[in-house]
């Protein structure tokens, strides 16, 4: 694919959620489509603050941060990257480390302008006033450019450790243009709702069920404590018999 080229788009890809540069977000900077999933908003979503040196301008129209599914450290992160496995860079990594630790904030949002609204280096370099707001794209210098690919690079690498849908889902978070019509995006976002929706109100059913069994004991034993005691050793040696049988 040529340089600043956009990816191709899958008609039945967009009738469903579009691409990427065109989906609406909500007041959070969800992506819209995700947040309108029922239950979702109580999953964990990485969020980004949009950093005070960047100027309003047309193509960014959004809410004073932006959001992005995330898989938590932990069990549930290593076999979601199991189940959907890791690619190969979708680009070639020319990255600042540094910058994950100096600048993190400021290179997550270049890594989601260039990978979800598709920004190229000239206009990230204008977005976050790496060059004075009234410069005209093609006068910026290679300098301005080579460090807004710094961020973009730096802000991928940040978003890949940290677990952020799409960029965890590639080696140096360096995901391919047409990330979004790939099976791997697809497959994480359904067991990141799984893991963390569906999965999460079964254990808050379950922990409600003990809340319940707890208050019914705690009853019990102030109505007749002599009685609960020997309900409760009948239990414990009937789960004990039927252990050894």
């Amino acid at each position: 694919m040529a340089k600043g080229q956009k990816p191709a788009r899958s008609t039945e890809y967009m009738a469903h959620t579009g691409p990427p540069d065109a989906w609406e977000l909500d007041d959070q900077g969800r992506p819209l489509w995700v947040a309108r999933i029922p239950d979702v908003l109580h999953a964990p979503w990485w969020s980004v603050e949009i950093p005070t040196t960047v100027k309003s301008r047309p193509r960014l129209d959004h809410a004073p941060k932006v959001a992005m599914p995330i898989y938590l450290p932990g069990p549930l992160r290593d076999f979601a990257e199991a189940l959907v496995g890791t690619s190969p860079p979708g680009a070639k990594r020319s990255g600042h480390p540094g910058l994950t630790r100096t600048e993190p904030e400021a290179a997550a949002y270049a890594a989601w302008l260039a990978d979800m609204r598709f920004l190229d280096a000239r206009e990230i370099a204008l977005v976050l006033n790496f060059v004075p707001p009234a410069t005209k794209p093609r006068a910026i210098a290679r300098p301005a450019r080579k460090r807004a690919e710094r961020f973009v690079a730096a802000g991928r690498l940040l978003l890949r450790q940290q677990g952020v849908v799409p960029w965890f889902l590639w080696e140096d978070g360096a995901v391919p243009p047409d990330w979004a019509v790939t099976r791997g995006f697809w497959l994480a976002i359904t067991h990141w709702y799984r893991f963390y929706v569906v999965l999460y109100r079964r254990e808050l059913r379950l922990v409600e069920q003990l809340h319940q069994a707890a208050a019914e004991r705690q009853r019990l034993f102030q109505e007749d404590p002599h009685g609960a005691w020997q309900a409760m050793l009948r239990g414990e040696i009937e789960d004990l018999l039927d252990d050894r049988s």
